[in-house]
């Protein structure tokens, strides 16, 4: 997927304009001997008639000619890259995937030492990464690709730069996570690049997070070793993280939630010895304060100004809710799904997930009637969101094909 960014992109360039048919073929032989100006020039021309591919064409052709080294080309391109709309799944893929996140790639490669052109990047690549099942191989390669990043500012004193650290160590704490074997320098190296990336910005809470994992991976290796006393540091370490940032930053969605798994499993510890009713009842008794604080965070939520707002906090969340109500129709997370609904009712990414919760409940035709809104929205021009359109309009018809399948059996 996102690995094909190195491997390929040079070659995409060079020859994957050649396969577009008709037009395509006209628009090469139009380009033969113009300098990269000229092509960025008959890009410009395109655009102001209103030929959108053409003039994508045009850049590309542009970037192509000059090597790839011409950054005013690159950002040009992008520009009107993303006013285009793939006609197809594979179009779409190509387009985002290999010249979108390419294009970002050179641009970092071009600019060298631009913190904000290689975040861009990096944070454009993870994001890909988060709201898909986990393959280490995608991982690894962002730490590979925020190694290569941080090779730039080798040898330059601390400063602003370190913040894309925080790439590198949270690819491998969640290869770590995933139960997969992270070498010991490399695990060394990700502690460091987390906690240099929070000096930086400390209120990241991603690398806040990722750093408590480490730990509370760190405890769970020495207590494999028995060594309990370096454990007990360990994930008070971790512990102290979590609490800290929750405290500093009392707005932050994932952030609180943290707060809230923190507390159920300190009231886990408390009634751990008591079985049967008499734990199921000890345990409720205590989860006055999470519930509030679960509620404090759906108001979160609803603030329309919440720009974390997001599809991996709201997963947060219904797991959050799985620790307190175990049993039930997720309350608390319906409601927050359906004022994100309301506000943004062209987020595909909510309607599946509301999709979800009926398929859950048994709610069958409303889970229907949710896969056939999906696959009746329009794609819109090359974009995340468009990229995320595509993935879920392909998941929700074999969704829907076996939710028809229970509804009978129902």
């Amino acid at each position: 997927m996102a690995s094909k960014v190195n491997k390929k992109f040079v070659l995409l360039l060079v020859l994957g304009i050649a396969g577009v048919a008709g037009a395509g073929v006209g628009l090469l032989k139009l380009a033969e001997g113009r300098s990269p100006e000229r092509l960025a020039t008959m890009g410009e021309a395109a655009l102001a008639r209103g030929d959108v591919k053409a003039a994508e064409r045009f850049f590309s052709q542009a970037v192509n000619k000059g090597r790839m080294t011409n950054a005013d080309h690159l950002r040009r391109w992008r520009e009107v890259l993303l006013q285009t709309t793939p006609e197809d799944r594979l179009q779409y893929e190509t387009r985002y995937r290999e010249h979108y996140l390419g294009i970002l790639r050179q641009l970092a490669v071009v600019q060298r030492t631009d913190v904000a052109a290689h975040d861009e990047f990096l944070s454009t690549y993870m994001r890909q990464l988060v709201n898909v099942p986990f393959s280490r191989q995608n991982w690894d390669d962002l730490a590979l690709q925020a190694t290569q990043s941080l090779g730039y500012f080798a040898g330059q004193p601390a400063g602003e730069w370190e913040r894309l650290r925080r790439f590198r160590g949270m690819a491998r704490v969640q290869v770590l996570a995933n139960g997969g074997e992270v070498r010991a320098d490399d695990l060394t190296e990700a502690r460091a690049d987390l906690e240099a990336a929070l000096r930086v910005d400390p209120s990241d809470v991603e690398s806040t997070q990722a750093l408590a994992v480490w730990h509370f991976a760190r405890a769970e290796r020495l207590r494999r070793d028995e060594k309990p006393e370096e454990a007990d540091q360990e994930m008070a370490t971790a512990r102290r993280l979590i609490a800290d940032f929750g405290a500093a930053y009392p707005r932050n969605i994932a952030g609180q939630i943290g707060l809230v798994r923190q507390e159920v499993e300190r009231i886990r510890r408390e009634v751990g010895d008591l079985r049967g009713r008499e734990f199921t009842e000890a345990y409720t008794s205590r989860l006055g304060p999470v519930r509030e604080r679960m509620d404090a965070i759906a108001a979160l939520f609803a603030a329309p100004d919440a720009p974390d707002a997001t599809l991996v906090n709201l997963s947060r969340y219904r797991q959050a809710e799985l620790l307190i109500e175990p049993v039930g129709r997720a309350p608390r997370t319906r409601a927050v799904l359906e004022g994100l609904i309301a506000r943004q009712p062209d987020d595909a990414d909510w309607r599946s997930q509301l999709a979800s919760l009926h398929l859950e409940g048994e709610e069958y035709p409303e889970a229907l009637a949710v896969f056939d809104h999906i696959q009746s929205m329009p794609l819109p021009p090359v974009s995340e969101r468009g990229i995320r359109l595509v993935m879920l309009k392909a998941q929700s018809s074999a969704l829907a094909a076996l939710t028809a399948g229970r509804r009978l059996m129902a």
